[in-house]
């Protein structure tokens, strides 16, 4: 029974299922949707703020181009992946067009966080090309770049 007292329908775990918002072991295990909603949050903890964490990506050298993003790994100090989102008003002139770009890029990254090599933080810097794409094509580019990530470094060293 979920923490809200309310038992889940069978409707309600199908439609969590086809929309994507529940894991099929939350869903089959009778648990919780908040429960599983949590595993998928993109919190303070899995952001990164800090300028010298931004300044440390950027220096390592390492960096993946894609179509709609830029990707700059840097080794995190946990096994836990986060996020650092660069939108600049250069690239993109207008604040709603670059609050777009960062929205898209941080929705790839939250539904595909546990698919992305662990142990690095990546810092993605968005492409102009970003605002005529959909979040598939930028879930592919994501997933396309960060999956050499480990390759990278592996040529670099």
């Amino acid at each position: 029974m979920p923490v809200s007292g309310v038992p889940i329908t069978e409707q309600q775990k199908r439609r969590s299922i086809q929309d994507g918002r529940s894991c099929f072991e939350c869903v089959s295990n009778e648990s919780s949707l908040e429960s599983c909603r949590d595993d998928y949050r993109l919190s303070c903890g899995r952001t990164i703020s800090k300028s010298e964490e931004f300044k440390e990506a950027f220096d390592s050298g390492i960096s993946l181009v894609g179509k709609f993003m830029v990707i700059w790994p840097r080794e995190a100090d946990n096994a836990e992946s986060r996020l650092g989102v660069i939108a600049s008003k250069r690239t993109f002139a207008k604040a709603v067009s670059r609050n777009r770009a960062k929205r898209m890029i941080r929705e790839a990254f939250r539904l595909n966080r546990f698919r992305l090599r662990g142990g690095y933080d990546f810092v993605i810097v968005a492409r102009r090309k970003i605002l005529k794409a959909t979040l598939e094509d930028v879930v592919a580019d994501l997933l396309k770049l960060a999956g050499g990530v480990g390759k990278k470094d592996a040529q670099n060293t």
